[in-house]
C-alpha cells in the first residue's frame, strides 16, 4: 500500500463515501475496464460476499430472536453455579 493510502473507514462509518472520493475509488469503472472473463468472476465474488453477509445477518437475527425463549433455561437458580465459571 502506498504510504500516502489509508486503510478505509469501519463498516458503517458515515466517513467511507469520503474516504472512496480522495482515494479516487470507483469500483465500477475498474469492473467495466475488465474483460468479460474476469467480469464473470467477480459477479460470483459479489454473490459469495452477498450470501455471507445474509448468512450473518440471519444469524445474529436468529440468536436475537432465541434469547428471550431459552431466558428460562439459562437464567435458573440451579444452573446458578454454571454462570459463575
Amino acid at each position: 500500500m502506498p504510504p500516502a493510502a489509508r486503510s478505509p473507514p469501519c463498516p458503517g462509518s458515515r466517513s467511507r463515501s469520503r474516504w472512496r472520493r480522495r482515494q479516487g475509488f470507483k469500483p465500477l469503472d475498474k469492473i467495466r475496464a475488465l474483460p468479460d472473463d474476469k467480469i464473470v468472476e467477480v459477479a460470483d465474488f459479489v454473490d459469495f460476499l452477498k450470501l455471507k453477509t445474509d448468512e450473518q445477518q440471519l444469524s445474529r437475527t436468529t440468536t436475537a430472536l432465541s434469547e428471550h425463549a431459552f431466558a428460562k433455561t439459562w437464567d435458573n437458580d440451579d444452573d446458578a453455579e454454571y454462570d459463575k465459571l
